[in-house]
Order: C-alpha cells, then sequence, then structure tokens
C-alpha cells in the first residue's frame, strides 16, 4: 500500500525456571522476593501502524496472554482474619494454575499522531488511548485489579531540531487503579496510580 500500512504479529511460548515474585510472608507489610518454580507464558500480539495522510498516523496493538505457575508448590496465600482488624493470615499451598501477577489476560492501545508544519518550526499532537482487562498481584490471585482505561494527550512545538515546547496530559479521565497491592498480617497494602496530572517541558537535544 505504498509503504503506508505495516502489520507486525507475534506468537510466543516462554518456560520459565525460577520465577521470581514479591509477597510478604510475615508481619508487617514488608514484601520478600520469592523463587516460584516454573512459569508457562502463551501470546500472541499484533501491531498495526497506518499513515492515513502524510500528516496523520494512526496506530494500535493487542496482547493476548496467558501466563500462570506451572509450579510452585509452598506459594504464600493471604487469608483474611477478621480477628486482626483487617489483616490476613498466611498459609502455605501450591499455586499451580494461579495466574502469574501483574500479567493481564488481554491489553490494547489505539492511538492517533497528527504533523503539521507551524512558522519555522513543526506542531506534533498525540492522543494515545490504553486499555486493561485487569491482574492480579500476588501468586494467590487474591488481590485483584479490575479492568481500566487510560487516555494520554500531548502537543509539542519543536521550535527548531534542538528546541521543543511539550504541553502533555496522563490519565485525562481520572481513573483510579493501583500499581501494587500487598496482603500481610496487618493489612492489605495499596499504591495507587497517579491521577489526572498535567505538565509543561522543555526538551533541548544536543
Amino acid at each position: 500500500l505504498d509503504s503506508r500500512l505495516r502489520l507486525n504479529l507475534s506468537l510466543f511460548h516462554y518456560d520459565i525456571s525460577e520465577y521470581q515474585v514479591r509477597a510478604a510472608t510475615d508481619v508487617g507489610a514488608n514484601a520478600v522476593l520469592l523463587n516460584a518454580a516454573e512459569v508457562d507464558v502463551n501470546g500472541l500480539e499484533l501491531e498495526v501502524e497506518a499513515l492515513l495522510l502524510d500528516s496523520l498516523r494512526v496506530f494500535g496493538s493487542v496482547t493476548m496472554l496467558d501466563s500462570e505457575f506451572s509450579d510452585f508448590p509452598f506459594a504464600p496465600y493471604t487469608v483474611a482474619n477478621p480477628a486482626s482488624g483487617g489483616g490476613a493470615s498466611t498459609i502455605i499451598q501450591s499455586a499451580k494454575g494461579n495466574d502469574t501477577p501483574l500479567a493481564p489476560s488481554v491489553t490494547g492501545t489505539l492511538g492517533v499522531q497528527y504533523t503539521m508544519a507551524l512558522g519555522e518550526g513543526e506542531l506534533d499532537m498525540n492522543l494515545l488511548y490504553s486499555y486493561n482487562d485487569g491482574y492480579a498481584y500476588e501468586p494467590d490471585n487474591r488481590l485483584q485489579q479490575p479492568a481500566f482505561d487510560v487516555l494520554n494527550a500531548s502537543v509539542i512545538y519543536q521550535v527548531t531540531s534542538q528546541w521543543g515546547v511539550e504541553l502533555w496530559g496522563k490519565n485525562l479521565t481520572d481513573e483510579t487503579y493501583y500499581v501494587q497491592k500487598l496482603g500481610s498480617a496487618l493489612a492489605d497494602v495499596a499504591v495507587p496510580a497517579a491521577p489526572r496530572t498535567f505538565g509543561v517541558s522543555v526538551n533541548y537535544t544536543y
């Protein structure tokens, strides 16, 4: 199509030994690093990029992932313990068949980039939408992140080949989601992702 369309397709399989995970195994919320015996990963990734006009580029991707423990006989599980006032007790059992942490089954992106001349420079406008269908945070899969969407945008004015000014906004819909959750004897601990943020950056390339 006159070099205006790019399509990439990847199929992959991994067998991982001594896969490392983080978990809280004692009193408090201090995570330790554990070796989970075996992990199997199967996936498919499709990437598309199209130049609809000389100044308009559309791109996107879809990833489907099946990542699970094929063997993890002594995994820590946190079980809610009402007597602890919101904390959990830790027991040990097999996590075979559980999803690996932070491994969503489906993710996708869709982006648009428009570029135009402005004065002596160039104006570059970008919009990027991302979808994530959610994931587990720990080997026991008790703490889950539901599906969420994120929308980012930026406008860059490249004054010269070296100088540029960028106005950007991240998580424009102010989506609430978490980058980490950790179960412990005291309480479940969660670290939220950044809310809606805006900024201006001045860039210099040398």
